[in-house]
Order: structure tokens, then C-alpha cells, then sequence
């Protein structure tokens, strides 16, 4: 990269003209600049003659073309430096996921291979299952034919998620967040339907209780209705 630098300020004197100031900071770092820096011990690289008119203009283009080389060279550094911090982000939220993930996977698969009728479950997230639910906002059951498919899809869930002969800690602070904020996204998901029938005049809902169901949405969707 020195040799590198060195090459761009010698072709720029012979290019330009004038003269380029070589000088080493504290921390042992040789620069080449065209202004003098102030306070420092310099070495003056002079420039040579000038050299014919075609000659300047390749040098120019050369100029133009190793800087341009170089920036480049420098932007693939960074954005390659930046892919990798990411990567490792996504990582480290991965593995900080896992354990919840694991339980909520460990749970079902449970409830597949040991109990009845269970709810479709449309996706698994580290706040919790995510359940099916019908055009009147209702979960759906998973019918029999789909539960062997459904066991090998949370199989392979446990075997991703979960560590073998390892226990499983949770936050149960976090936990118990994590299933507040998956409820009322789902509230929020029915709500409307919900209210359209409680508006409904052969509902007869009260007044006071439409009012506060209407409130509910407000402040937990925050999508008032007018």
C-alpha cells in the first residue's frame, strides 16, 4: 500500500507539477501530501521538467485511472468489512434465539405425537407459535391427514433450534413479553371482524362495551375506528 501511495504522489508531481512533501507521523505512518504540513520534519520531492503535452495527457488518464482503482479497491473493503459485521449480527441474534425457539418447538411437537386435536400452526417464531386462523378470525384445527407432515416439519424445528443434552433457560420476564406482544398482534388481527359483528344491530351489544372495545383497538393497534 506504501509503494502504492508513493507511486500516486510521484505520478502526480509528474503530472502536475509542483512539489510533494513526504513526512511520518507518530505513529511511524509515511504520508506524501502537496501542502507542508506544519510542525514536521519533510523531505521535498521535487517535480521533474515538464514533460511534452501528449505525455501529460497519459499521465493524467493513468492518474485518473489508478485513483479511480484505488477508491474502488477501498469501497469493496468497506462494503466487504460491513457484509461481515452483519453477518456476524445475524449470528449472534440466531443463537440468542434459539433457546426460545427450541421450547416453542419442543412444545408442540409434544402436543402432536401425545394429545388430539391440536391448532394449525402457521409459523414458528421466537415469540411463540403463530396459529391459522379462518375468514371469521377463528384457529383452525389441523386435520388428522396433516399431522404426520406436521410432526416431521417440528422435528426438524427441534433438531435446528435445540442443543442436545443441554437444558433450556429462558427469560421469563422476556418470555412473558414476548407472548403479550404475539397476543395482541393477533388480537389486532381480529379486531376488526370482531367489531364489525359487535356493530351488528341483532348483536345488541352495549354501548359501553363497544366504546371499550373500540378503545382497546386504539391503544393496543393503534388504528383508531371511527
Amino acid at each position: 500500500m506504501k509503494r502504492y501511495s508513493l507511486f500516486l504522489a510521484l505520478l502526480a508531481v509528474a503530472t502536475l507539477g509542483g512539489t510533494v512533501y513526504k513526512w511520518v507521523d507518530e505513529s511511524g505512518v509515511t504520508h506524501y501530501s502537496e501542502t507542508l504540513p506544519p510542525g514536521r520534519k519533510v523531505q521535498e520531492i521535487e517535480a521533474p521538467p515538464p514533460p511534452p503535452e501528449e505525455t501529460t495527457k497519459e499521465s493524467q488518464e493513468t492518474l485518473r485511472r489508478a485513483l479511480q482503482e484505488q477508491q474502488q479497491r477501498e469501497e469493496l473493503r468497506k462494503k466487504e468489512k460491513e457484509e461481515q459485521r452483519e453477518q456476524k449480527a445475524a449470528q449472534r441474534r440466531e443463537d440468542a434465539e434459539k433457546p426460545q425457539r427450541c421450547f416453542w418447538a419442543e412444545l408442540y411437537l409434544s402436543r402432536l405425537e401425545t394429545q388430539g386435536r391440536v391448532y394449525k400452526v402457521d409459523k414458528l417464531e421466537t415469540r411463540g407459535l403463530v396459529y391459522q386462523f379462518n375468514e371469521r378470525c377463528e384457529r383452525v384445527y389441523l386435520d388428522d391427514s396433516e399431522r404426520p407432515a406436521e410432526i416431521e416439519r417440528f422435528r426438524r424445528e427441534v433438531e435446528t433450534h435445540c442443543e442436545k443434552g443441554r437444558d433450556i433457560v429462558l427469560d421469563r420476564k422476556q418470555l412473558t413479553a414476548s407472548l403479550q406482544d404475539l397476543a395482541e398482534e393477533q388480537f389486532c388481527r381480529c379486531a376488526p371482524y370482531r367489531l364489525q359483528e359487535m356493530e351488528r344491530p341483532e348483536a345488541r351489544t352495549p354501548t359501553s362495551e363497544l366504546e371499550g372495545f373500540k378503545g382497546k383497538i386504539a391503544a393496543d393497534c393503534g388504528k383508531p375506528r371511527k
